[in-house]
Parts: structure tokens; sequence; C-alpha cells
């Protein structure tokens, strides 16, 4: 049979470690752990500057063209000579293309 006094003991720990679970989970959701920066930063970089290239290319198409352009081999020849790379070019093509 338990006494009063170790039924209150019992009750005060409970409460007091539900109490900390709760403030560590409402830590932990209002403060999320971030992940450390991982990988290569320099190439991520390159690729956003590729996407922004690739971007403002096309808007600069549809300025000249209009937005029903259609990717041909004059528009080919244009981004080749502009220095557009291979992937580059297929990554216009399937945006014109794919709308």
């Amino acid at each position: 049979m338990r006494t009063t006094s170790q039924i209150r003991d019992h009750l005060r720990a409970y409460v007091d470690r539900e109490r900390g679970a709760r403030s560590t989970r409402l830590q932990r959701d209002l403060d999320p752990p971030r992940d450390p920066l991982v990988g290569d930063w320099p190439a991520l970089m390159e690729r956003r500057a590729r996407e922004y290239r690739i971007f403002g290319r096309l808007q600069a198409l549809a300025a000249e063209e209009g937005f029903e352009a259609g990717y041909d081999s004059e528009l080919e020849a244009r981004l080749k000579q502009e220095g557009f790379s291979p992937p580059e070019r297929g990554a216009i093509r399937r945006r014109i293309t794919n709308g």
C-alpha cells in the first residue's frame, strides 16, 4: 500500500516529466534543428547561375518572339552562338516544347 506522500511524489514526478517533454517538443517545433550545410557549395551556385541564365534567355525569347515561339534550327544556332552548352540548349528546348 502506498502512502499519500508516495502517491504525491509519483504524480509530481510524472507531471514534471510531462511538462519537460512538452516544453522540449514546443522548443523543437519553434526552433527546429538545422542540418549543417553539406555538399559542394560552388557546384550549387554554378547550377543556380545556369538556371538563372536559362530562365533569362527564355524571358528574352518570349519578349522577342512571343510565347508561341517554337524551337527550330535557327534558334538552336543562335543559342549555340551565344555560348549555351548542349544541356542548356536541351533545357531551353524542353521548356519551350512543354510550355
